[in-house]
């Protein structure tokens, strides 16, 4: 069961955007950390709800979609999309390394 118990759609906002563009990322399996067992189900929750406003384009990412290099694509891509607001949603561990 997701930590998000509310699936009610967004309100909608009093401000007209362009464009508004998402990426939602859930990890629950690990190779050298513990693996976790919410963190997929609460992207998909935060998923689901930007996409019930209709005025949100999401891409989903969870588990072995989620590797280094393919994250780091999906961030410049959303990062490059002409939009008036990005969103960048993580559930998972959290690790810095260098590089």
């Amino acid at each position: 069961m997701s930590s998000i118990t509310s699936t009610r759609a967004l309100v909608p906002l009093p401000i007209k955007y362009d464009k508004i563009v998402a990426l939602v990322c859930g990890v629950n399996k690990y190779i050298n950390y513990s693996n976790l067992t919410l963190a997929a189900a609460d992207a998909i929750a935060v998923a689901n709800l930007l996409e019930s406003s209709k005025s949100v384009e999401v891409t989903h990412l969870s588990d072995v979609q989620v590797k280094r290099a393919t994250l780091r694509k999906e961030l410049q891509k959303l990062l490059s999309t002409p939009a008036s607001i990005c969103i960048f949603y993580f559930a998972g561990h959290g690790i810095q390394t260098p590089g």
